[in-house]
């Protein structure tokens, strides 16, 4: 076969979505705290954006002119090689528009603009409260820096994760050098902090606490491998001790702090925030969008009288376009996130409404793919546009996803889902006797008698997933 270079022309098919179809996607799928930062960052590198004045504006109001056609990616390519020059003329054209205007309503929109920039605060990590403590050691020079590298390998729950040899070589110290400032980190607060696994976490609160000769340390010290396989008898009988004062010790240690880092990392938590609102009118049940927590942004009408202004220069005038259309994108894609979320909350209240007047045992099964037939859109738009988002509704907060899943019919005719599966699992394991906890294959029966007919493999997920543990490991003596 003769070898070199040849020329070929071939046929293929590829997917080429437009700017505005992959902001669109990125918008649909971001959580509403990543929304907002979203927009924040967009109003600081666009200057036409800015927030209105009133609260009761729809993103949809916005568009009352046609989107221009979509930038090539040559007028791209320029947009983004822009002279200098270009830019501080828009500067200085933007100050001055700012510097002359004196209305009432620009002032108030400025007004709010800073206050929702100067409400994206920060709070103190760990790791910033660790250094503050270090500041105030009588650690100098080497050690200090030990330290540092130290508090930088304990992770958001409290724990080095770092194994102390690593940290020798990175540090270029003795091994038993770094366990002695180790042990000056760990006398930090939270209590607990720098521990290397639960056990010496455990350890340091009570040795904080003064309980070295304890029956709580004796068993955290030396059994609590006997604890976590619930062998209380033979911990009882090797300890010297009633099961009585081992469950007495046992309480006292549930009192304690498994993840010390987490009452520091719970002030950086994300709330779920709702996207939509289920409520009842009358009989009926309705749908509204929640936006309280977005800005309403618009387009600058500064920017577009300077646009209109037959004196503003062809480069101001072309970056303002520019940024213009970038606006209506923006909006438009809120526009159509907004919009997705609505109808897909519309299709819930469609196909669960037994669910909103009767509770978690009358939920139906729905799959996203029959949603996504409902609404006309792929399944995969459904998955993202569900992503990490809330729903309210008049039976709680709920994740969208809670809403999606698989079904079981029983032998009278009757559909649950398997999330009412799990639910009747976790009150017949609720109401168990504490000395005979139910087996799986208990749990299999009951659900068979009611009619369910459930492999024990996949009963025993549910129970995992619920975070039940085992009959052998739930069993009081």
């Amino acid at each position: 076969m003769e070898q070199g270079l040849f020329q070929a022309q071939k046929l293929s098919q590829e997917l080429i979505m437009a700017p505005q179809q992959i902001q669109s996607l990125e918008i649909l799928v971001l959580p509403m705290l990543e929304l907002q930062q979203k927009i924040s960052q967009e109003m600081e590198v666009n200057p036409t954006l800015e927030v209105t004045g009133g609260g009761e504006e729809l993103v949809g109001d916005m568009f009352s002119e046609k989107l221009p056609d979509t930038p090539s990616e040559d007028h791209l390519a320029g947009a983004a090689a822009e002279h200098d020059e270009s830019m501080c003329s828009l500067i200085s054209v933007d100050l001055s528009w700012r510097d002359h205007a004196g209305n009432a309503n620009n002032s108030e929109a400025d007004s709010k603009r800073q206050h929702f920039f100067d409400s994206l605060t920060h709070e103190s990590s760990l790791q910033d409260i660790l250094i503050e403590q270090l500041r105030t050691s009588e650690l100098k020079d080497k050690e200090y820096e030990i330290a540092e590298q130290l508090i930088g390998s304990i992770d958001e729950l409290g724990y080095l994760r770092t194994h102390i040899a690593d940290l020798a070589i990175i540090c270029g110290a003795d091994v038993k050098v770094i366990n002695k400032i180790l042990q000056v980190v760990q006398g930090f607060d939270p209590v607990g902090v720098g521990s290397r696994d639960l056990q010496e976490c455990l350890m340091i609160q009570l040795k904080k606490m003064k309980m070295e000769s304890t029956l709580e340390y004796k068993i955290i010290s030396k059994h609590l491998e006997m604890v976590q396989k619930n062998h209380i008898p033979q911990l009882a009988k090797k300890l010297n001790a009633t099961p009585t004062k081992i469950y007495e010790a046992l309480k006292f240690i549930q009192k304690l702090k498994p993840y010390p880092g987490s009452a520091v990392s719970n002030k950086n938590v994300q709330y779920a925030v709702p996207e939509t609102e289920i409520y009842k009118d009358g009989n009926d049940y309705k749908v509204k969008a929640l936006k309280e927590h977005l800005p309403n942004i618009r387009i600058s009408d500064q920017y577009m009288k300077i646009l209109e202004d037959p004196t503003t220069k062809p480069e101001v005038r072309k970056y303002i376009k520019e940024k213009i259309t970038s606006s209506k994108m923006l909006m438009r894609s809120l526009d159509h996130r907004e919009s997705t979320i609505v109808r897909i909350t519309e299709v819930i209240i469609k196909r669960q409404i037994a669910f909103l007047r009767e509770g978690i045992d009358h939920m139906k099964p729905m799959t996203m793919q029959q949603v996504a037939d409902e609404i006309g859109v792929h399944e995969t738009t459904v998955s993202r546009a569900i992503n990490q988002k809330y729903v309210q509704t008049p039976k709680g907060l709920f994740s969208f996803k809670y809403f999606f899943n698989s079904g079981y019919t029983s032998t009278t005719g009757e559909v649950v889902t398997s999330l009412s599966i799990k639910h009747r699992i976790h009150e017949m394991i609720a109401e168990e006797e504490p000395k005979k906890p139910l087996a799986d294959q208990d749990l299999v029966d009951s659900l068979e008698a009611m009619g369910f007919s459930i492999a024990r493999r996949t009963v025993a997920k549910y129970r995992e997933e619920l975070g039940i543990a085992s009959s052998h490991l739930r069993r009081s003596y």
